[in-house]
């Protein structure tokens, strides 16, 4: 699993200082990625958890 998406899970709150600032700073980019490659269901996936 590439690093931005490990980002969104739950569990790298553990590990990452600012899992609140990671998550912002993340999911947009990641939202950018999947109108790059809508056919990526697990990207999709990924961003069904995400905050707005």
């Amino acid at each position: 699993m590439p690093v931005p998406r490990r980002v969104l899970d739950p569990g790298a709150q553990h590990f990452v200082a600012d899992w609140g600032q990671a998550v912002t700073i993340t999911t947009p980019l990641l939202r950018a990625e999947a109108g790059r490659y809508p056919n990526d269901k697990a990207l999709r996936n990924s961003l069904e958890s995400c905050p707005p």
